[in-house]
């Protein structure tokens, strides 16, 4: 669950909500904002979570043995395609990364 709230941490969607006269109750973080669908990507919330279309679709749950080793295969080629300097990482200060999403 850590892995998941720190995903959604630096989701920008759950760092705003928009309130206005087509959602006085919040566009609920985006999922109230339907776009165009795509792979069953059909809100500005889903974009997001899928990469922008990259990993469209929903696991199946519970993960085998081979989604694992999928999802750490994924993991490595991610992280090297984009490295992040240390001194870039706010360590541990949720906060922080609460306000830089914002």
């Amino acid at each position: 669950m850590l892995i998941h709230y720190v995903g959604d941490l630096h989701q920008p969607e759950h760092a705003t909500t928009k309130v206005d006269s087509l959602y006085p109750s919040s566009d609920r973080g985006g999922t109230a904002e339907k776009i165009p669908s795509i792979d069953d990507v059909n809100t500005l919330h889903f974009v997001w979570d899928s990469v922008v279309y990259e990993y469209t679709g929903r696991p199946v749950l519970p993960l085998s043995d081979n989604d694992f080793t999928w999802y750490t295969t994924e993991a490595v080629k991610l992280s090297s395609a984009y490295p992040i300097h240390s001194s870039a990482i706010l360590s541990g200060d949720f906060n922080a990364w609460a306000q830089e999403s914002y």
